[in-house]
C-alpha cells in the first residue's frame, strides 16, 4: 500500500467514527439537563414523594426572553392521582455558541441553571428556589460518592 493511499484510508476510517459518534449521540433520548433539573427541583418541592409519574415536557421558546420549561406530572395519595405542573426559567446567554448548534439544537443557548420557577402555578420565591437548588446539589454530592464507594 502506498504512502498516499495509506493516509487517503485513514481519513476515511477517521471520518467514518466521527460520523458514527455524531449519528450516536444525535440519536440517543437522554432528556435534556434542564428537564432533569426542573424534574428534579419539583421533586424536591413536593417533599420527594415515592409515588410520582412525569407525563410530558415542554420548551417554550420565546427569543432572548427566559426559556421556559414546562413539565408535568402527577402525584398518587392514597389511590387519587393530582395532576399539576412546573416550569423553570432560564436566561438566555450568548455563551460564543455558534449559529449552526443553536439551529440544531435553540436549548442550547439558554443557561442550564434556572433563575425562576413557577409550581403549581405559584412562583416559587427566589429564597426557597435557592435553598432547594442547594439541597439538591447535596443529593447528588451523597449520590456520586455512594456509587464511587459501592465500585
Amino acid at each position: 500500500m502506498s504512502k498516499s493511499s495509506w493516509l487517503i484510508h485513514r481519513i476515511v476510517l477517521i471520518l467514518t467514527l466521527l460520523l458514527l459518534i455524531i449519528f450516536i449521540t444525535a440519536c440517543t433520548k437522554t432528556p435534556d439537563v434542564r428537564v432533569t433539573f426542573c424534574q428534579d427541583l419539583t421533586w424536591i418541592l413536593l417533599g420527594s414523594p415515592d409515588k410520582m409519574q412525569w407525563h410530558e415536557h415542554q420548551p417554550i421558546i420565546k427569543g432572548y426572553d427566559d426559556l421556559e420549561m414546562e413539565v408535568h406530572f402527577a402525584t398518587i395519595d392514597n389511590g387519587a392521582t393530582n395532576n399539576a405542573q412546573s416550569s423553570c426559567f432560564y436566561r438566555y446567554e450568548e455563551n460564543g455558541i455558534s449559529d449552526i448548534s443553536s439551529f440544531q439544537n435553540p436549548i442550547a443557548a439558554y443557561s442550564t441553571y434556572p433563575n425562576k420557577m413557577s409550581f403549581k402555578g405559584q412562583i416559587v420565591d427566589k429564597k426557597l428556589l435557592n435553598q432547594t437548588i442547594q439541597k439538591l446539589s447535596s443529593l447528588q454530592v451523597q449520590e456520586t460518592i455512594k456509587r464511587v464507594l459501592n465500585k
